[in-house]
């Protein structure tokens, strides 16, 4: 039981750990609102005994609630209490309309930026944590489990606060009128708490486990298949593939009707065991042939129950839906600690010199590069290659400040830079160039806002890479996902339009051709030296072929870079 609660704890502290200053101020100030909320749900049921006993013809002046209907300033007719009944459950509905409507406006106003935070957090990671990211489980995280925090975490917790306080005060207002009623309703609403919660506490998180465990598998499997479509169809493995899916999404119904089911049986319960007490109480006091007190504990013991099963079953549901969550949670905690890398905004200088000394880098203990030196100079047309796994990919990323050498310096004219302030003087072609599902002026630009894009600009790129008359009509049309609906060529292209949209200074291609046929490649060679009388152009490859137009020539072998024209 210590550890349950250990665990709660912990979570809590979690949950409050990724709340900012003034969320944190908004739960303190729906703290108090519960307690008015709860206080009008005490109110109501008192008067609503009062009325009760009034109608039954019971003398309330002996009991103890005699001193709390003492309040009331006026006669205690059927006729003034029911009046005063309804006023009380007026208010007290329309407060409540209005608490519950700004309690999930909140709830998800924090789930909005907490979502927010965990998608700034990613796209400003450092780029070595990205390679090493698990790509199902960051999209799980940001797309699903990040967009559930509200239902899951935080409305839960509200409610917990809420419920509580209505229980503690619904069995204060029957222990104040009847100890013996009041001790029995605690040690009945404890006890099925307890041992509900801590019963199925392990199943609750264990399936809670499964559910994310196997959805990340689920997000894999649909990124393979998309990605994998064609060779699925040639090799004729639609079935494979669709029963592993079928495994899959079989273990996650499995364990979401079983979290389902385990949600709906406190009720049932609840009820069942309340009903059985009164019924021994109804037997027992019935047995003493004491009619007065009979009506009495069952006018009062009728109504609170009415709360009090709706008040354990919340509670019930609220601890569920945490434990559920909590792997979930403990993975967006940990995400909203990824250590941020901003770039640097400064202001772009022309430069006609770069130079980067005793570079070294190694991916855990595999040196790749050791003390390399190499220089760029302004209107280059630099080519690099090298055997397969010399480091030439590697290299490139440090070229452009997408990851840091293990020592070095970095120099611009002369003068010593920080190696994230090349990212901005820096654009880089994969060997598979990364395409919007967006129109040809999103591509380019990078911009998803209309009136951001200069489109005169746009036009202008297109026509440098002669691409302006390949969609001089379709500026506005999407390019598909992954650029499917263009060829390989004009994917290339794009991206050469991009660095030059963005005014970068150095194009560095990675291997950017080797995929393109002979006359294509050419093409795309000759458009590279074309342009390289406004741009700084470096172009990877394994072919030297392709290397033929460069006017400078690296190698790198044995984790050397060795100039070679």
């Amino acid at each position: 039981m210590i550890g349950k609660l250990k665990i709660f704890i912990t979570l809590s502290k979690n949950l409050f750990g990724v709340l900012n200053n003034k969320e944190k101020n908004i739960f303190s100030i729906y703290l108090i609102l519960s307690i008015i909320n709860t206080v009008l749900e005490i109110v109501s049921i008192a008067i609503i005994i009062l009325l009760l006993l009034i109608i039954s013809g019971q003398d309330v002046s002996d009991s103890n609630l005699y001193l709390l209907f003492n309040f009331i300033p006026f006669n205690q007719t059927v006729y003034n209490i029911s009046f005063l009944m309804i006023s009380i459950v007026l208010f007290k509905t329309f407060f409540q309309i209005i608490y519950s409507y700004n309690q999930e406006k909140i709830s998800f106003e924090i789930t909005r930026r907490i979502n927010i935070s965990l998608y700034e957090r990613f796209v400003n990671s450092k780029y070595t944590e990205y390679i090493n990211a698990n790509m199902p489980k960051v999209l799980r995280v940001l797309n699903q489990e990040s967009i559930r925090v509200g239902n899951q975490l935080i409305s839960p917790f509200i409610t917990i606060i809420n419920e509580t306080f209505l229980l503690i005060l619904i069995i204060s207002f029957i222990f104040f009128y009847d100890p013996i009623l009041g001790l029995s309703f605690s040690l009945m609403s404890i006890t099925l708490l307890l041992i509900f919660n801590v019963s199925v506490n392990k199943i609750i998180k264990s399936l809670g486990q499964k559910v994310t465990e196997t959805n990340t598998s689920r997000i894999k499997l649909i990124n393979e298949t998309f990605k994998g479509f064609d060779i699925i169809k040639l090799f004729n493995k639609n079935e494979t593939f669709k029963f592993q899916f079928d495994q899959m999404t079989k273990k996650v119904t499995n364990a979401a009707f079983k979290h389902l089911f385990y949600l709906k049986l406190p009720k049932s319960i609840f009820e069942l065991v309340i009903f059985i007490i009164v019924f021994v109480m109804i037997i027992i006091l019935e047995s003493t042939n004491n009619k007065a007190l009979l009506i009495s504990y069952l006018s009062v013991s009728a109504v609170s129950i009415y709360k009090i099963i709706p008040c354990l079953n919340k509670l019930s549901n609220a601890f569920q839906g945490i434990q559920y969550f909590s792997i979930p949670l403990n993975e967006i905690v940990d995400y909203l600690k990824v250590n941020q890398e901003f770039n640097y905004n400064r202001k772009l200088k022309k430069f006609k010199k770069l130079s980067y000394k005793n570079f070294s880098f190694n991916y855990s203990t595999d040196l790749i590069l050791e003390n390399i030196d190499f220089e760029i100079k302004k209107n280059e047309f630099i080519g690099i290659y090298g055997p397969s796994g010399s480091g030439k990919s590697t290299l490139i990323k440090l070229i452009s400040g997408l990851i840091t050498s293990n020592n070095g310096k970095i120099y611009m004219d002369n003068q010593l830079i920080n190696p994230i302030e090349l990212r901005n003087y820096c654009s880089y072609v994969p060997q598979d160039s990364t395409i919007l599902d967006e129109n040809v002026y999103t591509n380019i630009s990078l911009e998803f806002q209309q009136k951001n894009i200069d489109k005169h600009k746009v036009i202008d790129v297109l026509k440098k890479v002669d691409l302006y008359k390949k969609f001089e009509e379709d500026l506005n049309s999407s390019l598909g996902e992954s650029g499917i609906k263009i060829s390989g060529g004009q994917k290339q292209r794009i991206a050469i339009a991009r660095a030059l949209y963005h005014n970068k200074s150095i194009l560095i291609l990675d291997e950017s051709t080797s995929n393109l046929d002979v006359k294509t490649e050419s093409r795309i060679i000759d458009l590279l030296q074309k342009i390289s009388s406004e741009i700084i152009i470096i172009i990877v490859s394994h072919k030297q072929s392709s290397l033929k137009k460069c006017n400078i020539l690296y190698e790198i072998n044995n984790k050397k870079i060795i100039r070679k024209s």
